[in-house]
């Protein structure tokens, strides 16, 4: 699989200093099918997503490792999708069923990959959006006469796996889209009255503790990633806010404090429609910006330096524009500050990428180590869509 190395030179954090970020471009491919997305790496290099099937515009939950190998995780389902992995090579996602939707975990064991079914609340769909290392899983399920959806958790215990419900904002659903290693999820809920969606956070210790993160009380806010507790301080939170006046939408970051918790709205280019899905340890945030005229969107990396303004960078400008790839949006990134998304090709076929920091030449022995490591992951190893 052919890397595409470019080198930009660009003002970081709004100072006039010159740095190179340099980026490597990998197309990951499909299934046979025309259309793939990534959604999730793990820290290891595992790559999940889905991808169309060949003669068909059915989805199956694919996997990918950074070397560029890819399986079906779902061969013989009729739809599915997986939206997160961990480094012990568990896959969490949905599959589709005659009359709904089922979450589920994907296990490596023995070389083949095994699906099974999480128990929901009793209603007819469910998808499980993310899993920590520790293997507790979040998502969401219906209840039964789909009389709402409740956030869930789920966590294996002696007898198998047990769901619980992680409540709501006092309207009639809500989604845990991303759970960090400490347990803490970020998601959004409906409102009392399911008047207006919010943001929102809980901590798996204190499940009923649930926090609106709306800062305006707008009508529509959503977190979708989630960074690690540094100490006793909570996960940094990652999402999009509309504001009313003036009318915005911008990718937000929610940090917290002995106070509470602050919002910042992110820069983004010029259209009304924005969204942050991840965050990492180190600050890194990424999503997807639509341009001024929101004819289309851009994947975007935002970085702050220590006593330095953040900057978002057009991550289509990191990258060598005569290779023919638009990067439309970023998904996740991990603490190697590798990231997974989809773009057109120069084909013009939507596709997951990888997209991975090029090292000094003296790590050039260490990329391509870990690249032919990951491929042993055979052995060891963010819904309501929008």
């Amino acid at each position: 699989m052919p890397a595409i190395a470019v080198v930009l030179a660009c003002l970081v954090g709004g100072t006039s200093s010159a740095t190179e970020i340099r980026y490597s471009v990998f197309g990951l491919g499909t299934l046979g099918g025309v259309t793939s997305i990534a959604h999730d790496i793990s820290e290891s290099g595992m790559i999940v997503g889905y991808s169309t099937v060949p003669g068909s515009a059915t989805e199956h939950a694919a996997v990918w490792n950074s070397g560029g190998a890819i399986w079906d995780l779902d061969p013989a389902g009729t739809g599915s999708g997986a939206w997160a992995a961990n480094d012990l090579g568990q896959v969490v996602g949905y599959r589709y069923l005659p009359n709904g939707s089922q979450a589920c975990l994907w296990e490596l064991s023995s070389g083949t990959w095994t699906t099974t079914d999480l128990l929901g609340f009793g209603g007819r769909f469910g998808e499980a959006r993310d899993i920590s290392e520790s293997g507790q899983i979040v998502g969401y399920s219906y209840l039964p006469q789909e009389s709402g959806f409740p956030a869930a958790v789920w966590i294996k215990g002696d007898a198998g796996w047990a769901i619980s419900s992680l409540g709501t904002l006092g309207g009639w659903g809500s989604v845990g889209n991303a759970i960090n290693d400490q347990g803490q999820i970020a998601g959004y809920s409906y409102v009392t009255g399911d008047s207006a969606v919010h943001a929102c956070f809980w901590d798996h210790a204190d499940p009923a503790a649930i926090v609106d993160l709306d800062p305006h009380g707008g009508p529509y806010s959503y977190a979708w990633g989630i960074a690690d507790a540094q100490g006793s301080t909570p996960g940094r939170v990652v999402g999009s806010c509309v504001y009313d006046e003036p009318p915005t939408h911008p990718p937000t970051l929610w940090d917290p404090s002995g106070t509470g918790w602050t919002a910042t709205p992110l820069p983004f280019f010029g259209g009304t429609t924005n969204y942050a899905n991840a965050v990492n340890d180190r600050g890194q945030v990424v999503g997807y910006s639509f341009l001024t005229g929101d004819k289309a969107h851009h994947a975007f990396l935002y970085e702050a330096r220590a006593d330095e303004p953040g900057q978002t960078y057009d991550l289509n400008k990191l990258i060598d524009p005569t290779l023919g790839w638009t990067l439309q949006e970023a998904k996740d990134i991990n603490e190697n500050g590798w990231i997974v998304g989809y773009g057109l090709n120069a084909d013009g076929a939507t596709h997951a990428f990888l997209a991975t920091p090029v090292p000094e030449p003296s790590s050039w022995a260490l990329l391509l180590a870990a690249l032919g490591a990951s491929a042993v992951l055979k052995l060891r190893r963010g819904r309501p869509r929008r």
